[in-house]
């Protein structure tokens, strides 16, 4: 069997358009793409976790990684939009339009419905994009970036560093939620283990654990925990919470649940959190919800989704950006 990323660029894309259908009809019918990754990660029969989550270290940025699927899934979401299957509510939310909600994708035609004219579509803008910097040139205006150049289709379909510069940079303007998460785990996979740990633990007590000073915090013997809280109910019931904390860059797999769950056996710990950069593969997301004791998973998307609710180390910022189509000089 071919594996997702030796398929060509059209191939990888039809696998991924009726996936992304799917999710967003399951999700409500609207979604970040963060949402949309996430769950099919979780549900997809087409798609292994394993393709979705692989990193590889940037060619342009040393000590940065970026994940090869990112590329044909934000160039899916767009070719959809551009068909009219999704529409744009912002930067980071796609929404199901009426075409999305009833496509029979039992019948649907991926080829000559989305990718030839998405295609037409990417070319028109990749040629208007060169117009403009060529105008630029010619009257010694320095151009101001309002989005990435949009690669061509036969561009996307090379292979080699080019499409690795085209990976890094797409995703990323396409959505900033994603630029975020990226950014967030460089900064995590550059801290030490132990100052790792530190940040697990805090994020946990914004989460409105109460840490416990003594248990997990030392940086050997900790009895296989990297740390520990109480969680007190309305009812006055205090839970105990063991917290395990792993800045991987490989997917996390269930014997680390189950040893982990051993591990809150010796501390008498009713409840679980374990905090990963990377990610959990499906057997260790089945492994936490087995027996009466759960282990909740927080994983790299979740870990940015927190750190932004409770502004933990963080501050947000707007930008603006101007309408490409409304502001293009040929527009009349």
């Amino acid at each position: 069997m071919t594996e997702f990323h030796d398929l060509p660029q059209d191939e990888q894309r039809r696998l991924i358009y009726p996936e992304i259908i799917r999710v967003v009809r399951l999700l409500g019918g609207r979604a970040t793409r963060a949402q949309i990754r996430e769950e099919l990660k979780n549900s997809s029969r087409v798609i292994d976790v394993e393709t979705i989550t692989a990193e590889k270290d940037s060619p342009n940025r040393p000590g940065e990684t970026f994940r090869p699927f990112d590329f044909p899934f934000y160039m899916s979401i767009k070719d959809l939009v551009f068909t009219g299957y999704l529409s744009d509510e912002d930067r980071h939310t796609v929404a199901l339009t009426d075409k999305g909600r009833e496509v029979d994708m039992n019948s649907w035609d991926l080829t000559k419905e989305v990718f030839k004219p998405a295609r037409a579509e990417w070319n028109r803008r990749a040629k208007r994009n060169k117009q403009l910097r060529e105008a630029n040139s010619e009257n010694s205006v320095q151009p101001v970036e309002t989005e990435a150049p949009v690669p061509t289709v036969e561009q996307a379909e090379d292979t080699g560093d080019a499409i690795e510069q085209t990976e890094m940079s797409l995703p990323e303007s396409e959505d900033p939620e994603t630029e975020f998460q990226s950014r967030l785990h460089n900064a995590l996979m550059g801290l030490t283990p132990i100052r790792f740990e530190e940040f697990a633990r805090e994020l946990v007590k914004e989460m409105g654990v109460t840490i416990d000073p003594d248990l997990g915090i030392k940086a050997t013997g900790d009895g296989g925990i990297d740390g520990f809280g109480y969680v007190t109910g309305d009812d006055f019931r205090t839970t105990r919470v063991a917290i395990q904390a792993k800045r991987w860059q490989g997917t996390v797999s269930s014997p680390e649940i189950d040893r982990f769950r051993g591990a809150m056996d010796k501390f008498n710990a009713e409840y679980g959190i374990f905090i990963t950069t990377s990610d959990f593969s499906q057997d260790a997301v089945r492994a936490s919800r087995s027996y009466t004791r759960m282990v909740t998973l927080i994983n790299g998307t979740k870990i940015a989704e927190l750190v932004r609710r409770y502004h933990l180390h963080t501050q947000e910022v707007t930008a603006w950006v101007l309408d490409d189509d409304f502001f293009h000089p040929d527009r009349v």
